[in-house]
């Protein structure tokens, strides 16, 4: 009888100790549930600030091009007007073509 009961007794402890870790692990589980909503919720909006930087700079590339268009087509259209020579445009000659035509636009209207 004293052995039954002492097995009883450890059983009991067992149980309770195994309570006690399914505990733990309920409480560690619901952490990581509300870490993962969290996580969700940065990666949409990591993802949301990347695709409005992307429409931000495909609009910048978007206006240089047509700024280096019009720049272009004064060279064409006025190359010895301007005091260039035929070659190929250098990044300064362009830079100093897209505030000349600027400023073409500008008294044009």
């Amino acid at each position: 009888m004293k052995q039954a009961q002492e097995a009883e007794a450890a059983e009991k402890a067992r149980a309770d100790k195994l309570e006690a870790e399914l505990a733990h692990a309920e409480r560690e589980l619901s952490e990581l549930g509300a870490s993962s909503s969290e996580m969700d919720s940065l990666e949409e909006r990591y993802w949301h600030d990347f695709n409005d930087f992307q429409l931000q700079l495909r609009a910048h590339v978007d206006e240089r091009d047509v700024l280096l268009n019009k720049a272009s087509d004064v060279f064409y259209a006025f190359p010895e007007w301007l005091g260039l020579d035929s070659s190929l445009l250098t990044r300064y000659e362009i830079r100093r073509l897209t505030t000349f035509s600027m400023q073409l636009t500008a008294k044009n209207r």
